[in-house]
């Protein structure tokens, strides 16, 4: 999660496709050592990509989600009421 905080903060500052090496600079600012395997996998993942579409995808999933899950919760307690009134 932290190094995609980086990469997000990378891109609020204006870096459009930040590097392994912004990312590291943001993560050692807060004392955090960045492992290569993490810092390329979220690199390879995001880079090229729009953050603003990808957050908005993944609210719109959240949200799809969270209302499955309460709907599923509401016709359990609605169904269960029915089968056992008291």
């Amino acid at each position: 999660m932290r190094y995609v905080a980086a990469y997000l903060l990378a891109v609020l500052g204006g870096n459009e496709s930040p590097s392994a090496a912004d990312i590291k600079k943001i993560l050692s600012s807060v004392g955090i050592d960045a492992e290569d395997d993490k810092l390329k996998k979220v690199i390879s993942e995001l880079n090229g990509k729009n953050i603003d579409e990808l957050i908005a995808e993944g609210l719109s999933s959240l949200l799809l989600h969270c209302v499955s899950k309460k709907t599923t919760m509401t016709f359990y307690t609605i169904t269960s009421m029915h089968m056992n009134p008291f």
